[in-house]
């Protein structure tokens, strides 16, 4: 759990009794007002059923409204894709655009989905894979049909309308300016009410996080399908009775919307595979990069998907143990390795060149020429981190990221030094473990003679 209550405390115990004042930023500059209603609603749960575990801040404010999210009852996934697509489909896969993304729950959930879903699996993400991450639209599927708390999502019913104006009287609330709330009395199957147990039911408060974190990755459209409506219902009836969200039955469809199967340009496709490729880091690195290769794919740019998918290559042989490996397998892995550190090297990214490196380094080849690489990187990494900052004041202390790389570049030359013995190198390693701030790795360089 993180609270900034509890940073507060820190502060106060560790920095001379003072408490630091807490600015509360209530503008969210990528939703709009009909997203962020939908989250505040669930943010509105976790407070009342887990509010030790979360400061209580005020509610998101969109800077312009938009439509409603959509939660829809399907019986199939070929029903789905009708609801989604309407009569117009022209093709048996729902064409995902440049900003659209499905998520799911989990990596077995993705596994899980059948092939009359019709959607090409890299566009599928579980929701950590798409936490930090942005689309236009996000269809949310089979959250609570697939969720391990199966029908205790029943307690929502403990919430009631007095327990909402309680919220929205609390100060820190409303020094939002939120005070307006809705709450609606429609004609719905209600389910069996539970009573709420916060040792029985903790993994609501999981749950709840879950939701929130994919709900808010849209900046424009949600929807949220579910294929068993027993399992769905305590959560649907509760956003209907919260009046934020639009409800698309078996008859209806979203074809003359058109949200999926739009075109996107060119530009749309390299902007997005740029993205995707910034974003590749972590949980997500795989699935980011296989979507940025797509991307530059459908925008025509081939170069740029090689050296998409050269990066994804790396990613995948980076914990390879070659040692277990046959001769004939070594020496084919290491013509691969080769080929990889050349398209790499080729796309003159400073993002790929630490990744080319490593790649040379694999081969137990050319230590000289990788130990130069990875001063490079470090260097050029640097080099554009003062560059983007005005405010940065030489001189500027290298980061503990690029001191790893000026430490791997000293520890190669002092290795290559070792067997050659040459003044150049000595020279390379000291500059090198000194930007790395080993500096008394940097002394036992001038006392060896080395440097003489």
């Amino acid at each position: 759990d993180f609270r900034f209550t509890d940073v507060r405390q820190i502060f106060f115990e560790h920095f001379g009794g003072t408490k630091p004042d807490l600015l509360q930023l209530t503008h969210n500059y990528r939703s709009h007002a009909g997203v962020l209603r939908l989250a505040a609603c669930v943010v509105e749960l976790m407070y009342h059923f887990f509010g030790n575990s979360l400061d209580r801040l005020p509610p998101d404010l969109g800077l312009f409204n938009g439509p409603k999210p959509v939660v829809m009852d399907v019986t199939s996934t070929e029903e789905l894709v009708l609801m989604l697509d309407g009569s117009k489909r022209e093709t048996s896969r729902i064409e995902f655009g440049a900003h659209q993304v499905v998520i799911v729950r989990s990596e077995e959930a993705k596994k899980a989905l059948p092939d009359e879903f019709g959607v090409d699996p890299d566009w599928v993400m579980t929701v950590q894979e798409s936490k930090g991450l942005e689309f236009d639209d996000v269809l949310l599927y089979n959250f609570f049909s697939d969720s391990p708390a199966e029908d205790l999502w029943r307690i929502v019913s403990n919430y009631t309308e007095e327990d909402i104006k309680a919220y929205y009287a609390d100060a820190t609330v409303a020094s939002s300016g939120v005070q307006k709330y809705d709450w609606e009395s429609p004609l719905l199957n209600d389910t069996r009410h539970l009573d709420f147990d916060v040792n029985s039911h903790k993994i609501l408060e999981v749950e709840l996080k879950m939701l929130y974190t994919a709900i808010t990755r849209a900046r424009v459209n949600v929807f949220i399908a579910e294929t068993d409506s027993e399992l769905s219902r305590p959560m649907f009836n509760y956003f209907q009775r919260r009046a934020v969200v639009d409800v698309v039955n078996r008859e209806g469809s979203l074809s003359s919307v058109r949200v999926f199967g739009a075109k996107d340009t060119i530009e749309d496709w390299k902007n997005r595979g740029e993205y995707y490729l910034e974003k590749a880091e972590g949980d997500r690195q795989n699935s980011c990069l296989r979507l940025a290769a797509k991307c530059f794919d459908k925008a025509g740019d081939t170069k740029r998907m090689n050296q998409t998918l050269a990066y994804l290559s790396f990613t995948e042989i980076e914990n390879v143990d070659e040692k277990k490996m046959k001769t004939k397998q070594k020496l084919q892995f290491k013509e691969k390795l080769y080929s990889i550190t050349e398209q790499l090297l080729e796309a003159r990214d400073v993002g790929f060149l630490n990744k080319a490196a490593f790649c040379l380094l694999k081969t137990e080849e050319h230590d000289e020429y990788t130990a130069r690489m990875f001063e490079l990187y470090a260097r050029l990494t640097y080099a554009k981190r003062i560059s983007e900052d005005d405010s940065l004041m030489l001189p500027v202390t290298p980061t503990s990221h690029e001191k790893k790389y000026f430490q791997y570049a000293g520890q190669l030359f002092a290795k290559v030094h070792k067997s050659d013995g040459t003044f150049r190198l000595a020279v390379d390693c000291f500059r090198n473990y000194v930007s790395a701030g080993m500096y008394d790795e940097a002394a036992d360089m001038i006392n060896s003679g080395n440097l003489a």
